[in-house]
């Protein structure tokens, strides 16, 4: 519950952000994302969960790629704890940023 909590807490930051500062769309970075994959599809060549057996994890497929998180919950949690802005791509209504000042 509580990695569920933290998520959530992350994700009405976003939506506070957006309504704040009159932001169209909040869009994560496609580079990030393959990136993020690619961590995790390597941190988890060392761990049990990619072993070819059927898994939730996997999609009920032996040869599935892992959706589990790719490190440790202390290190989710602090991740978490604030948006990396940096890794999204962010469009507002207006030309104009600041206009929502």
């Amino acid at each position: 519950m509580h990695l569920i909590e933290k998520w959530t807490k992350y994700i009405f930051k976003c939506i506070n952000k957006a309504q704040l500062e009159n932001i169209k769309s909040i869009t994560p970075k496609a580079e990030a994302a393959k990136q993020f994959r690619q961590h995790a599809d390597l941190f988890l060549q060392r761990t049990s969960w990619t072993s070819p057996c059927p898994s939730w994890f996997k999609q009920g497929k032996t040869d599935g790629q892992a959706a589990i998180w790719p490190g440790s919950r202390v290190q989710y949690l602090e991740l978490m704890s604030e948006v990396r802005w940096e890794d999204y791509d962010v469009k507002w209504r207006e030309e104009n940023r600041f206009a929502f000042l």
